[in-house]
Order: C-alpha cells, then structure tokens, then sequence
C-alpha cells in the first residue's frame, strides 16, 4: 500500500507532530510498512479464528524446590539486605506529567 507526501502531511497534522521535509520518506517507509503488516494480520485473522489454544498445554507443572537465597543474591548485579537491588522505573511524582 503506497502512502503519498501529502497523506503523510496530513496525518502529522492530525497527530499535531511537525515532520521536517528530510523526515517524510522515513515516515513513508515506516507507516507503509505498519499498514502492510496490519493487512497481512488482516489476512490470517479468519484462519486463526477456529484454533482450539485449550487443546496445546504448553504450561510446565510447577514444581517446589528449596533454594538458597545467598547464593541466588550473589548472582545478582545489586543486593542491599537480603533484597535484589534493582533501577528505579517508574515515576510517581508529578514530573513530566
């Protein structure tokens, strides 16, 4: 599906996003190939419709097991008091809202 200079402008406009002349043939690829893929999925929606997903039990049974946590905290990149010390992900406060 073959998206034109002036579709891309458009849907910029719509987005409110300003795309520089240097940027549309890179966003022409891009949303060409969102579009072509939203057809092929389109395409295999009917087909995959009819599958019995209860049928594959691909789940492994879970099995307890004793495990030491010293030896699984010296694995670990960061650890502070018996816990994994892990980056900080999400923000909270009101910065960037």
């Amino acid at each position: 599906m073959a998206i034109s200079r002036d579709e891309i402008l458009k849907v910029a406009a719509l987005s409110k996003l300003s795309v520089d002349d240097d940027e549309i043939a890179r966003v022409t690829k891009q949303l060409t190939d969102v579009l072509n893929y939203a057809t092929l999925v389109c395409q295999y929606q009917g087909s995959i419709a009819n599958i019995d997903y209860r049928a594959q039990n691909v789940v492994r049974r879970d099995e307890p097991f004793l495990s030491n946590a010293q030896v699984l905290l010296a694995q670990a990149p960061a650890s502070q008091e018996h816990l994994f010390v892990v980056p900080k992900i999400v923000n909270l406060g009101k910065e960037g809202a």
